[in-house]
């Protein structure tokens, strides 16, 4: 029989393993690198691809600068990364949206999958993510720091809705009672009580509520169609979902 604290722990290992920071790092040489700023979240299906939003890595990058997620060994329980994994062919959504693959050069046993339909209206998920840190840079080092400890927001989906963004076409999106602090960009959404992802956190929008001093926060993420949709190179142009069902062939 398995006991609330094993779920807890066997969770917790998965979401550790599969959802990671992304951070824009200086490599000094081969296989050494230099944090510059944590840009946002990024995860991957367990195929050595990785999926995050292109406003997180969309700025252009100096020779000696790369996009690359930082991990640790499974089964530690620390703040500081032991590895560092550079993204390679990272490309936005050919279809346009605020999303980007790229590949990576690891990959687990463990594994997530889409969901065969999206979240409904009204339906309980939660998202995993990497807040940035509250202290930005190490005091001892003066180094950025980046956040190894993922956060869990729960929620539900208020309502699905078209939205525009500065820079890309009208896309599907839910909007979630849940925040969605800076650095969740990029993060998964899950349908509650299962480990099917059903989109992506793409930003937080807040509402004062009129004649109160009250704000109403709700998080937005991209549609489970947006998703299984988006592809590039990671996916040797294959829409997401199609890629994934070829890999695990």
């Amino acid at each position: 029989m398995t006991t609330n604290s094993e779920r807890v722990i066997r969770y917790e290992d998965l979401f550790s393993a599969l959802v990671l920071p992304i951070s824009k790092f200086r490599r000094l040489k081969e296989g050494e690198y230099q944090p510059i700023t944590a840009v946002g979240t990024g995860f991957t299906f367990g195929e050595r691809t990785l999926v995050t939003c292109w406003h997180c890595v969309r700025d252009s990058l100096k020779d000696d600068e790369v996009y690359a997620v930082a991990a640790r060994s499974q089964g530690t329980d620390q703040q500081n990364y032991d590895s560092v994994f550079e993204l390679s062919d990272l490309e936005r959504d050919a279809n346009g949206s605020d999303l980007a693959i790229a590949r990576i050069g690891f990959c687990v046993p463990m594994t997530l999958n889409l969901a065969s339909d999206p979240a409904a209206w009204g339906e309980d998920v939660i998202a995993c993510g990497y807040p940035m840190p509250l202290n930005t840079v190490d005091v001892q080092t003066q180094e950025p720091l980046i956040n190894m400890n993922s956060s869990l927001f729960r929620g539900y989906v208020t309502r699905i809705r078209e939205g525009d963004f500065p820079g890309q076409p009208t896309t599907r999106l839910y909007e979630l009672d849940m925040p969605a602090p800076p650095g969740m960009s990029g993060s998964p959404v899950f349908r509650a009580e299962s480990l099917e992802v059903v989109g992506v956190i793409v930003s937080e929008q807040g509402y004062e509520v009129p004649d109160t001093s009250r704000q109403m926060v709700f998080a937005y993420a991209h549609h489970l169609w947006v998703l299984e949709a988006a592809r590039g190179a990671a996916t040797d142009k294959l829409p997401l979902n199609e890629y994934l069902k070829r890999a695990r062939k």
